[in-house]
């Protein structure tokens, strides 16, 4: 059953640039079944998770250095989310445990200098178990107002009497690890558009600091999801969600959205990392390291691919489909497409240059020790071939035991550690929204004004939108992931001075 969008709904979609066509498409995704992908088991290190010999990172360093040097690298950061969540108490106990701490806090100075303006003594109010003031101060509109701040602008780790936001901290790891022999260095963030000005205004004095104390010269760009990715519901009624005035309500498409922001970039090589996934100076080591590692690992299977694509295009016997093959079964461990053995070389060669041309992605992976999120699995395909992709929990099917067992078995988890491959080997851009599985997408049950409605969950940014790239997963240390998701990670050593 379609829907017959009237005059109203066609100018809301028009002004959001989605088209009726793709409006259609919402509706129908809404109205059937939730698609879940089909694990077959957890990868692990042998299978499916390589792990890069020490003696080999001297090679891929270099190989990542000579790549910055020539300008080919950016950083792209999502760092849309609000830090609300950070702040969102489970009992008294929580404010109470904070309160304990608030030493240990980057934010602890200006709470000090806000309380002091409005008459108050921290060290009173904490005698006097005053939480109910401390919480004020530190989330009211009075106050420092941290829980209506972007995660990327909170103050994260301290350095004496200054403190650095997340968005700092990651701007100088792109400068250590990214710059080019001109020492520019090229960021990208997606913020939300009621923020922008608050990181513009940040950047404007990070710019000069930078440019003083390590000579850098940032070149950083901010975008926002766009509105075209936004998402319908559907009611109880199983129609189009409206509000009071009978128009159409729209929700954020998730960061599967932001696939668009990172095509925009037209970029050569990008590594992704999330917000709030940065360690304190005295921790970065590690993490700069393996963000080098695994970009000049990228460069080398990048070369290697371009050399058997070269060779596939070109040569005319045998030899260079089973180059290519060699490749995809050693650096892929065994990721070819369904048996095509029977084929003849002709048929193969075009099926190995299908395969091989893709947007790349090396994913570092950590050892799973309970973290919230997805991790890295086999799946298998609807043409019964298996790949390598990111799982989050919300994809797998729930009323199957077996599909949960093998999700709860994971060794690995994913930290949203990414060096990509965004051109082909004449240097052209993929165009990544043809890498897409669009039948990754989910639906779940919310709450709108007091009434149930149903809503699209689309392919997560590293899940089902990077589906049909080439992917490696690669085994990087702990040291390399330090996520807050809440203000008492911010506790931890990697966070602490």
């Amino acid at each position: 059953m379609t829907v017959a969008w009237s005059e109203e709904d066609r100018r809301q979609l028009s002004e959001r640039g989605i088209s009726i066509d793709a409006a259609d498409q919402q509706i129908r995704m809404l109205r059937q079944p939730s698609h879940h992908p089909h694990l077959i088991r957890p990868c692990k290190v042998g299978d499916g998770i390589q792990q890069i010999p020490e003696r080999d990172h001297g090679r891929f360093l270099e190989a990542h250095h000579h790549a910055a040097q020539q300008g080919r690298w950016s950083k792209f950061v999502p760092a849309s989310g609000a830090a609300s969540r950070m702040f969102a108490w489970k009992d008294q106990q929580d404010l109470s445990r904070l309160v304990e701490q608030l030493e240990r806090f980057a934010f602890y100075g200006e709470l000090q200098t806000v309380a002091s303006r409005k008459g108050y003594e921290l060290s009173e109010l904490r005698a006097a178990h005053d939480d109910t003031t401390l919480e004020e101060l530190l989330l009211g509109e009075s106050g420092l107002s941290l829980g209506q701040l972007p995660k990327a602008l909170l103050p994260f780790h301290s350095y004496g009497a200054t403190h650095r936001t997340s968005f700092e901290e990651h701007l100088r790891e792109a400068a250590a690890c990214f710059s080019d022999d001109q020492q520019r260095c090229q960021a990208h963030f997606t913020v939300s558009p009621e923020h922008r000005h608050r990181f513009e205004g940040m950047l404007d004095r990070l710019v000069r600091a930078l440019r003083t104390e390590v000579g850098v010269r940032l070149d950083v760009g901010f975008s926002q999801q766009k509105p075209s990715t936004d998402l319908m519901a559907l009611d109880q009624r199983d129609e189009p969600l409206r509000d009071d005035d009978g128009r159409l309500v729209f929700r954020p498409g998730g960061h599967g959205a932001l696939l668009e922001n990172l095509a925009d970039l037209e970029a050569d090589l990008v590594f992704v990392k999330n917000v709030d996934n940065v360690a304190h100076a005295n921790w970065r080591a590690a993490a700069d390291h393996w963000i080098q590692v695994l970009g000049g690992y990228l460069i080398h299977l990048q070369t290697e691919i371009h050399r058997c694509l070269a060779s596939l295009q070109t040569a005319e016997g045998t030899r260079a489909w089973q180059d290519a093959d060699s490749l995809l079964r050693d650096a892929f461990r065994g990721l070819i497409d369904v048996d095509d053995s029977g084929d003849d070389p002709q048929q193969r060669r075009q099926r190995l240059l299908r395969r091989l041309d893709r947007p790349l992605r090396i994913c570092g992976v950590v050892p799973n020790e309970g973290e919230p999120g997805g991790g890295p699995f086999w799946v298998r395909q609807s043409d019964q071939s298996d790949c390598l992709q990111i799982i989050e929990s919300a994809e797998v099917t729930p009323q199957d035991p077996a599909q949960q067992e093998i999700f709860a078995a994971a060794t690995h988890f994913n930290p949203v550690f990414m060096a990509l491959g965004l051109r082909d080997a004449d240097h052209r851009s993929y165009p990544l929204q043809d890498y897409v599985d669009d039948q990754r997408f989910f639906l779940t049950s919310k709450t709108a004004a007091g009434r149930p409605i149903r809503v699209l969950e689309r392919p997560g940014l590293w899940n089902g939108s990077m589906a049909y790239w080439n992917t490696i997963f690669v085994e990087v240390p702990h040291a390399v992931f330090s996520p807050v998701k809440t203000v008492f990670d911010l506790l931890r050593p990697e966070h602490q001075p």
